[in-house]
């Protein structure tokens, strides 16, 4: 049940959002539980979520990545463009080092895996709440990773290679020359060890370099 009636002033206005009905009853339990906080709302896919934050004006939104009826990342760029004050927690159970860095790069303020406990939900709001940014241990190890491994620039190529594209279609899709796609291609492929686009893409998938779109 969302709590009704008016909040105090100093209590933390959420939304929850997840598609599974059982998970966002566990978190509500959770949440209602503590003090402090006051659920305004809650959703089940992204076009509801973007509906209800425009609606209720949340302080922080705790969400799943993956929900139905839009692109996850457009959606909280879009919400994040017309509120740069609202926070979000995003809950995953996706290891991409790729992903992270771009839900930090909308930016979000916090990347929890989903397996991990309550007390994690609740401790990252309370840090999310003093403005600090929250990550899952595993996490900051893949955007690590990542960072180590390629640029910037060599991932967005990657991924768009694993997808099947061209080097035409990077440098189009990119607005760089084909001799600078097929220079990034080429040291891709070195510094991973790889032959193929086949053996790049297994490659990436294994260690949490793919995007999610």
């Amino acid at each position: 049940m969302i709590t009704t009636g008016t909040a105090m002033a100093s209590e933390t206005r959420l939304i929850i959002a997840d598609d599974h009905q059982l998970l966002r009853d566990g978190l509500r339990l959770t949440l209602e539980a503590a003090t402090g906080y006051h659920i305004v709302a809650e959703a089940s896919n992204t076009a509801m979520l973007e509906q209800q934050v425009k609606e209720h004006q949340p302080d922080i939104v705790v969400s799943d990545y993956n929900m139905p009826s839009g692109n996850m990342l457009e959606v909280l760029a879009r919400l994040k463009d017309d509120k740069p004050d609202l926070k979000f927690i995003i809950l995953t159970g996706v290891v991409s080092g790729t992903l992270y860095k771009q839900l930090l790069d909308i930016p979000v303020d916090g990347v929890l895996l989903k397996e991990g406990s309550m007390d994690d939900i609740l401790n990252g709001l309370t840090k999310v709440s003093q403005g600090q940014t929250v990550l899952s241990d595993i996490v900051r190890e893949q955007i690590d990773r990542v960072d180590e491994i390629l640029t910037s620039r060599e991932l967005e190529i990657m991924n768009l290679v694993v997808k099947g594209a061209s080097n035409s279609d990077i440098s189009s899709t990119l607005f760089i020359s084909p001799k600078t796609v097929d220079n990034h291609r080429s040291n891709i492929f070195k510094k991973l060890g790889v032959r193929s686009a086949v053996e790049l893409a297994e490659y990436a998938r294994k260690n949490g370099l793919l995007s999610d779109g």
